[in-house]
């Protein structure tokens, strides 16, 4: 198992790709086996890289009283690099993403599902989330199928659940326009 690629800390969009590189370390760690808080906190580190050991080396960490080593210096890093929400800018970002000619439904989904993890597409009081009805907005603007935009119209689908079907049998071989009737052999 291959440890994750260290962290580097002064490229764009940091708190994004500390996000992503976590998840990563997580998945690591977890296939290592139980260790001790200790031993996270190090492999933490040295996975990290020397960038992260030296920026770590030079800020005091309280912890708080129910927190391990571990637990605290993750608090500690995460505080520092975790990406500042804003749903205003990450709506917009997720609004640009645009499906590829010929890419499948299921890889643009995929790409769009991965950016909200990092805004709060949801009430902030009533904890509704408008994440699918934001993707099928997208979905729906940016689709590389003007046939699945008219199909979505005429059917007036208002719902992610009801589009993805649609979109996966417009993209069946048999849906798809005959262009070698046109070939002339």
């Amino acid at each position: 198992v291959r440890q994750p690629s260290p962290f580097v800390m002064d490229s764009p969009r940091r708190g994004h790709r500390w996000s992503s590189w976590w998840d990563e370390f997580k998945i690591y760690v977890s296939l290592l086996g139980e260790l001790s808080s200790e031993r996270k906190k190090y492999l933490l580190l040295h996975c990290a890289g020397t960038e992260i050991q030296q920026w770590f080396n030079t800020i005091q960490i309280v912890a708080l009283p129910e927190e391990d080593v571990f637990t605290s210096t993750v608090r500690a890093i995460r505080d520092a690099f975790s990406p500042t929400e804003s749903l205003l800018f990450e709506h917009f970002r997720l609004s640009k993403k645009k499906q590829g000619v010929g890419e499948p439904v299921e890889d643009n989904l995929t790409r769009l599902r991965g950016q909200p993890k990092f805004g709060r597409f949801a009430c902030g009081s009533c904890k509704v989330s408008f994440e699918d009805k934001i993707i099928l907005d997208v979905v729906f603007k940016n689709t590389s199928s003007p046939r699945l935009r008219q199909t979505v119209f005429e059917r007036g689908s208002t719902k992610l659940t009801d589009v993805l079907p649609l979109a996966r049998a417009l993209e069946t071989p048999s849906a798809k326009p005959k262009k070698w009737d046109r070939v002339k052999l």
